[in-house]
């Protein structure tokens, strides 16, 4: 799931597109073969997840993740003022 989000977030910063469209979480499902797997997971963990997906604390991480990715890497004069 994280090399799916990880490419999914690639995929459309490249293509400079804000919010990431499915086709694009769908293309890297493909080209990783995701779509030939049977799924493993029960219905019940699906619900559970997909709570915690909604939540407010994961939203806000997800942002703060997504803030850092944009930044790109900390320079070397920025780490040494801390």
């Amino acid at each position: 799931m994280s090399l799916l989000c990880q490419h999914s977030l690639i995929n459309a910063y490249v293509k400079q597109q804000r919010p990431i469209q499915p086709k694009i979480v769908e293309d890297v499902a493909r080209e990783f073969q995701l779509d030939e797997v049977e799924p493993i997971t029960s219905p019940e963990s699906l619900r559970r997840s997909a709570e915690i997906y909604n939540s407010e604390s994961f939203i806000q991480s997800l942002g703060a993740a997504l803030l850092r990715f944009r930044a790109g890497p900390a320079t070397a004069s920025s780490r040494d003022k801390k």
